[in-house]
């Protein structure tokens, strides 16, 4: 039986041009999040975009890029943002 892994997911504040959950197209960007994680390895990377009402109705801690950086290389990753 494949042993669970629980992924741990980071919320980074960022300006969205869409929100992944609503469906929502912001024009211009708005401050929202991206939540990365690190399925791949080592490899943090982005794998949703959430905008500001989701941000606050989820009651999300959302922390800055640089805060970002620093949680991945602690925890000796790469973080790759494409978005």
């Amino acid at each position: 039986m494949a042993e669970e892994v629980a992924v741990e997911n980071i919320y980074v504040k960022m300006k969205i041009n869409r929100c992944d959950v609503s469906g929502a197209l912001f024009d211009p960007p708005k401050e929202g999040a991206v939540s990365i994680s690190n399925t791949i390895g080592d490899i943090w990377e982005v794998d949703l975009k959430v905008g500001p009402n989701y941000v606050r109705d989820n009651n999300l801690q959302v922390i800055s890029l640089d805060e970002a950086k620093a949680k991945v290389a602690a925890k000796k990753g790469k973080l790759r943002l494409e978005l």
